[in-house]
């Protein structure tokens, strides 16, 4: 469970903003079709044919050369077995998401946010193959960790746009205090914490809802430290490739306690950077799928 001390505010946004916090209905139900592991690809491509902008995207990301499929594939149901269900449940939630937060107002640039947000997905993988196995890992859910790792960025955004917009501004400053540290000074919160309050909100696992909101303080986790350990260092990692969420801005420094948790050395650095590259070139699908929602 996440333990921090929460602003009421911030409960009330996550609770009462909006759409913020809503699942729309076909969403809310496909994903609960792709966490039944009893469920067939039929009845999830039932679902997601409901949903035309949500089909094209499961199609266009199966023929991606990320999954380097030699024949194209022409149906739903077909996209679904080649990419799996926690794949497509994964890009499920994120066009859901950006969907649901809008474009904002203020001066953050969304777009940069969900490209670090996928290059961090994109990272938690190469990661947890090369460490994270002999640990018990999922690359899926530690995948779709880092995919929501920054939800909590777009709900500050969305709701506190005016006070958001000078929190950047002071973080972009020369030799300014990490994000969050200003998050936190200024809002009283900071946003992995609003994001995990978004996946308490949904009913997201543990496995999710940790990774999300301690992934600044991964040994705050009881339960799934490693997977926060992952998130943090695949974000790291996605900085270190060129795709940060903020330009010009520190988010915060790497935590050596990151090595420690995964019983690894910061030695592998360089293997894992060069292995993030070669996915991200890979992954042209899915980042062309977040730019036409961005």
């Amino acid at each position: 469970m996440i333990a921090t001390t929460v602003p009421d505010k911030y409960r009330s946004i996550v609770d009462g903003l909006g759409q913020v916090p809503t699942l729309p209905a076909i969403v809310a139900r496909v994903l609960e079709v792709l966490n039944n592991p009893n469920a067939s690809a039929e009845t999830a491509a039932r679902l997601i044919g409901k949903d035309l902008a949500l089909s094209a995207k499961v199609l266009r990301l199966a023929n991606s050369a990320f999954y380097g499929i030699p024949r194209s594939i022409s149906s739903v149901d077909q996209a679904i077995v080649i990419l799996g269900f926690q794949t497509v449940r994964s890009l499920v939630m994120s066009a859901s998401v950006i969907k649901i937060l809008g474009k904002g107002q203020g001066k953050l640039d969304r777009r940069a946010v969900w490209r670090h947000s996928v290059a961090t997905a994109l990272a938690t993988r190469v990661v947890v193959r090369k460490l994270g196995r002999r640990l018990g890992l999922d690359v899926e859910a530690a995948f779709m960790s880092g995919l929501l790792h920054k939800i909590g960025v777009l709900i500050l955004d969305g709701a506190e746009s005016a006070e958001y917009s000078k929190v950047l501004s002071e973080a972009s400053a020369e030799e300014a205090l990490p994000l969050p540290t200003i998050e936190r000074l200024h809002l009283q919160i900071d946003h992995p914490a609003v994001g995990g309050m978004l996946a308490d909100r949904w009913g997201l696992p543990e496995e999710l809802r940790d990774p999300i909101a301690l992934h600044l303080n991964p040994g705050a986790s009881k339960g799934q430290k490693e997977l926060a350990a992952v998130v943090q260092l695949a974000s790291h990692l996605a900085e270190t490739a060129g795709l940060p969420a903020f330009e010009g801005i520190t988010q915060w420094p790497l935590d050596p306690a990151v090595f420690t948790i995964l019983q690894a050395d910061p030695v592998v650095l360089p293997e894992l950077n060069d292995a993030l590259t070669q996915e991200i070139e890979k992954a042209e699908g899915f980042f062309a799928l977040i730019d036409a929602s961005t």
